[in-house]
């Protein structure tokens, strides 16, 4: 299922992580030296693009959702070979790369690839965000509802679908509020107060993903919420920003534990009233959306890519830049800069990586390798003219180069 909407959405989503890792930790040490007394204010907002990932969650759920999967054997083993072919080559490259730029020796690439490809580091706390991954922790989560989603799907069969989401919900609620709690508390000296391997694993955050298959089905049924719940999911919405605000201003106890896994639920639930109601609108397909997206339709991309730059390009690095220059200016800079080079390699591993996973190709795509191709014929077939040759003309051009 692909909707406009959901690739705007995507677009969003993967901009506000980009933004967080280039620029909320700079742009927050500036708030904080010009208006200390402020700060609460506005923090929430300059650090919630991080909330992009639960976004892709939800989106990934209400995608993904299609009660045909397990009718059969084939259709099974379709999904799990287009899944496959849609998330390990470029996922393999990147762990590649990461392995090559870390000058790392063969035993250790060897001794994390299993638990790399097939998710399961997301499951281990001492390889959640692997040294070959680093920010792009997500991706486990990601592989592994992949793996599960036929099996949630025959339990919706047997118990119902609203009710198996339900059951997700509650036992997800609790599990965050306890496996939060239990990490800060075995690791009182833990910096960050948003995320953990204990609650943001597959097991913590498979609601997301059950909370957009809910929206995938209502959109599949063209059913739609109407404007009362659309506008208490922007309320909601923005509750949710200044809660985590409150999460990280505060010391970690049992309540900040409730609401941080409360905050989880209400967050994917908004998205997905967004979804929903999005899914009816032709403004999406409209040229004022294309940049959003176009952003959408890489972000799998960009998630590696701006990863790799940041990580292994301390250029790109702005959380270096301010430390050496406290220059606001110059972190806007390099986080531009950083944005063009992501979106530029974002779109070449784009067009010929990972469209080797999507049945219906972006056209501007197909344009884009098709003028590569012809810019690299018209490079190799150039010729100097015969005329030049005769004349001398090549020889001086050669001779004036010098």
């Amino acid at each position: 299922m692909r909707l406009y909407s959901f690739d705007f959405f995507r677009g969003v989503a993967i901009l506000g992580v980009i933004f967080h890792h280039y620029m909320a930790g700079p742009l927050s040490q500036f708030i904080y030296s010009k208006t200390p007394d402020h700060e609460f204010i506005f923090n929430p907002v300059v650090n919630s693009g991080w909330l992009g990932v639960t976004a892709l969650f939800v989106i990934s759920g209400a995608v993904l959702y299609n009660a045909k999967i397990i009718e059969s054997a084939k259709s099974l083993f379709s999904y799990y070979k287009h899944r496959a072919i849609r998330l390990l080559p470029l996922y393999f490259i990147v762990i590649l790369t990461s392995f090559l730029l870390n000058n790392d020796d063969v035993q250790t690439l060897a001794k994390n690839m299993f638990w790399l490809l097939f998710g399961l580091h997301d499951l281990r706390p001492s390889l959640w965000i692997p040294d070959m991954l680093w920010v792009c922790w997500s991706l486990g989560v990601e592989i592994l509802f992949s793996i599960l989603l036929p099996a949630v799907i025959w339990m919706m069969t047997r118990l119902n679908f609203v009710r198996t989401i339900l059951i997700f919900i509650a036992f997800c609620w609790i599990y965050r509020l306890v496996a939060d709690h239990m990490w800060f508390v075995l690791n009182p000296n833990y910096k960050n107060p948003l995320i953990n391997p204990f609650m943001d694993n597959i097991v913590g955050r498979i609601d997301d993903f059950m909370i957009g298959m809910y929206a995938g089905a209502m959109i599949r049924k063209r059913e739609d919420f109407d404007k009362k719940i659309f506008i208490s999911a922007i309320f909601i919405l923005i509750i949710s920003i200044y809660g985590w605000g409150l999460v990280i201003e505060s010391h970690r106890n049992l309540w900040i534990s409730a609401l941080v896994s409360t905050l989880h639920l209400t967050m994917a639930g908004s998205i997905a009233v967004f979804l929903v109601v999005a899914a009816r609108s032709s403004i999406f397909n409209k040229p004022i959306a294309s940049p959003l997206v176009f952003m959408g339709t890489i972000c799998y991309s960009a998630y590696f890519m701006h990863a790799l730059l940041m990580r292994y390009f301390q250029t790109f690095n702005t959380e270096i830049q301010w430390s050496l220059h406290q220059s606001m200016s110059r972190v806007a800079m390099t986080s531009l800069t950083a944005l063009g080079v992501t979106i530029l390699v974002s779109t070449i591993t784009f067009v010929y990586i990972e469209t080797m996973g999507i049945k219906h190709v972006p056209a501007w795509a197909a344009t884009f390798r098709q003028r590569v191709r012809q810019g690299l014929q018209a490079a190799t077939a150039w010729r100097p003219p015969l005329s030049w040759l005769a004349s001398g003309r090549l020889r001086r051009i050669r001779l004036g180069s010098r």
